[in-house]
């Protein structure tokens, strides 16, 4: 944030004038370069303010000073905006390069309407002529209008606060059936990044506008992302009272409503696009690259022809192959259903083509006309390629470009046949239906996709806050803005708590808990203890627990929470009560047995709870949870050649934990046989990562009460751990 940044948000938060204009005058005499225009509206500003204060002075009463005062206030924040943008424009050579690329473009209403408006005129008549020409003079347009565009998506993200005429032009402009969609879908982009750049209600009302009454489903997504990221902090309600008004209207809606939370859900499914890149690179693509019939030489691709004694040697080889490869893109395509970023590990190494070089071509939806895209329309002359891809490729506009563009670079290298392939619509493998395309959620999904590349592999990405690092820019997590937290959009915050707790984002689903706190509600009440639970913090769940089963006694979910968390907490009489309430309920249910008989054990009642294990152990003879459990309280029973037959059928297979050599070391130890006890003992050294000395003596000490049950003292304890460190 610049220092300017720091001033406005300061204000915007205590609403003073008077400090307000003080920190700014200050810190222009440290800032070099200050614009005249500026300095006149500090100037204008300061008089203004000087007046009131002059005229309360001299003891005149004034109905309208609170008005007047708000009014001040309200300019004084947009000023601050102005200077913020000029202070970045200053100091981050991005904004800065940008603005001498715009210096000379004519931003005037009328300009603008005509040109956007022009070339949709323009377009059309050129598409009823078919001379010669056309084809050049349609590619001229392109180019031309592409220029234009980009000039003015700049000129949009670099614009000064709006006022209430700006924003009843665009928001006009943007909703106008007479512009082109995907113009108005770019454009919308640049109003977003503008606002989230620097915080502009009137650009963040055109955004909410044009989200409510947009006809065009992909201009109205980008302004419904661009709604949620660009959004205000709370205090910005009172010195805006549009901007109040206008979130009472959106959590109003229950449609809006429900599309924030499916948009906040897809936010973090994108920040999840690493994980799932691991889990495609490790679960699935062996599988997909096993059975692939390319070999990529020197001088092009080949396709490996196939081996003749294969189909002798094993006959059915290939319909196994092929099983086996169609479960792998099942499961892919399973999980792009899901909403996961698939593709986005891939792409992300298809970025380096000059067409990214320019900010504006990040957000523009794609086009089988876009200028950059010619030179692959010429090499693929008569291919439908471009137009499956624009038609029915499962993948977002910016992949789209880059996997147009990479297919230019190597299409003179493939096969015949596999360029023959590029007409059929299964060149691009799996697709989403069209109805399923044409849905808000996907069409949001992409542009969301869209944004996650541009924040994380765009070069300058650096000069822009990421709505996907909630560490360095925690605001964006919109459904945590303070703005919603005594709305109806805490309607919704229950589903997005139950799928935050589900996807492991512990941290988000806190903040989100604490931003719509509503003591009476069981099921919020049901997560935190969770998640405090999951978290280490058992007695604090535990006492939350406890205020549900006030209130509802007969919870399960409640009840078997208080178990764990009284377990956890040492706290095994209630561990105890509330296992055997569950089991009251739930007698076939043997995990709950289970951990009764655990907690029993924990609590001194360990001959009640061998004799239950060792009827579990006999119906579950190959579950080692059971066949530890009861071999620990045969062990703390003193029935130690029981305990010791059980421990050696443990640890002949596979997935014993670090106790179990601790636990049969010590039943080694107590039957007086020191030399397997330390090779135990090492074992469980070897699997808890080869820990020194002390560790080992600290485990001693944790279990002294039952080691000095069985004649084990202090300085046994010192000399069982030189042994077994190999003194």
């Amino acid at each position: 944030m610049t220092k300017i940044g720091g001033i406005r948000r300061k204000t915007v938060r205590e609403r003073n004038v008077g400090h307000a204009l003080r920190n700014v005058r200050a810190a222009f005499g440290e800032i070099s370069g200050v614009s005249g225009v500026l300095l006149q509206q500090l100037d204008a500003l300061e008089s203004d303010y000087q007046r009131m204060c002059d005229f309360m002075l001299r003891g005149f009463r004034d109905d309208q000073r609170d008005e007047v005062y708000g009014q001040l206030l309200r300019r004084t924040v947009e000023f601050l905006g102005d200077c913020e943008l000029a202070e970045l424009q200053r100091s981050n050579a991005t904004f800065g390069d940008l603005a001498k690329k715009t210096a000379d473009f004519s931003g005037d209403h009328d300009s603008v309407r005509r040109l956007l408006e022009g070339d949709v005129q323009n377009l059309a008549m050129l598409s009823l002529e078919s001379d010669e020409t056309t084809a050049d003079r349609l590619k001229s347009f392109h180019e031309e209008h592409l220029k234009h565009l980009d000039l003015l998506f700049n000129t949009l993200l670099l614009s000064k606060q709006w006022t209430s005429g700006e924003k009843a032009f665009y928001t006009e402009l943007l909703l106008s059936p007479t512009i082109d969609g995907s113009d108005a879908a770019l454009l919308v982009s640049a109003v977003m990044l503008s606002a989230m750049t620097v915080t502009d209600v009137a650009k963040w009302k055109v955004l909410f506008e044009v989200c409510r009454r947009a006809a065009d489903e992909q201009v109205r997504q980008r302004a419904l992302v661009g709604v949620a990221f660009a959004l205000p902090e709370e205090s910005y309600g009172e010195v805006f009272p549009e901007f109040r008004a206008a979130i009472e209207v959106l959590c109003g809606d229950e449609r809006m409503r429900r599309e924030l939370l499916e948009l906040q859900k897809q936010v973090f499914l994108c920040m999840d696009a690493d994980r799932d890149h691991e889990t495609i690179q490790r679960d699935i693509m062996p599988t997909i690259m096993k059975n692939q019939k390319l070999r990529f030489t020197s001088s092009g691709i080949e396709e490996i022809q196939d081996d003749p004694l294969q189909d002798i040697l094993n006959p059915n080889a290939d319909d196994e192959a092929m099983e086996e490869l169609e479960q792998s893109i099942r499961r892919m395509m399973d999980m792009q259903r899901g909403g996961a970023d698939i593709y986005f590990g891939g792409f992300s190494q298809m970025k380096r083509f000059t067409f990214f070089y320019t900010m504006s071509n990040w957000f523009m939806p794609f086009s089988v006309e876009h200028p950059a895209l010619q030179h692959v329309v010429g090499k693929l002359r008569d291919s439908r390629f471009l137009q499956l891809l624009f038609d029915r490729g499962p993948f977002c506009d910016s992949d789209k470009y880059s996997f147009a563009l990479a297919m230019s670079s190597v299409l003179d290298r493939l096969p015949e046949n596999m360029r023959e392939l590029l007409n059929n619509e299964d060149a691009l493998g799996p697709t989403m239906p069209d109805e399923e395309q044409r849905s808000a959620a996907y069409i949001r999904r992409m542009y969301l996709q869209d944004l996650y590349r541009f924040f994380r592999l765009f070069p300058q990405r650096s000069d822009f806050r990421s709505p996907f690092d909630y560490e360095k820019a925690p605001e964006y997590f919109f459904f945590t803005n303070s703005v919603f937290s005594q709305t109806a959009l805490a309607e919704e915050a229950l589903s997005l708590e139950r799928f935050l707790l589900k996807r492991k984002h512990y941290n988000s689903l806190m903040r989100l808990i604490h931003n719509y706190e509503h003591a009476d509600r069981t099921e919020q009440l049901l997560i935190e203890a969770s998640f405090l639970l999951r978290n280490g913090n058992p007695q604090e769940a535990q006492a939350i627990f406890a205020r549900v089963l006030e209130k509802e006694p007969d919870n399960d979910r409640a009840i078997h929470g208080m178990a764990r968390a009284s377990f956890n907490c040492g706290d095994y009489a209630k561990a105890i009560q509330h296992y055997d309430a569950l089991l009251t309920q739930h007698p076939e249910n043997q995990q709950f047995e289970l951990n009764a008989c655990i907690s029993r054990i924990h609590y001194g009642q360990t001959e009640e709870a061998v004799q239950r294990l060792y009827k579990l152990y006999y119906e579950l003879p190959e579950d080692k949870n059971v066949s530890r459990a009861l071999a620990w309280g045969l062990l703390m029973q003193g029935s130690l050649e029981q305990a010791e037959r059980i421990y050696g059928a443990l640890l002949t297979g596979d997935g014993n934990i670090p106790t179990d050599f601790l636990n049969a070391g010590y039943c080694q130890w107590f039957n007086n046989h020191v030399e397997q006890a330390v090779g135990l003992f090492r074992r469980y050294r070897e699997s808890k990562g080869d820990t020194p000395q002390r560790s080992l003596l600290d485990d001693f000490k944790s279990d002294a009460e039952l080691l000095t049950a069985n004649g084990i003292g202090r300085i046994e304890m010192m000399v069982m751990a030189d042994l077994v460190s190999g003194f």
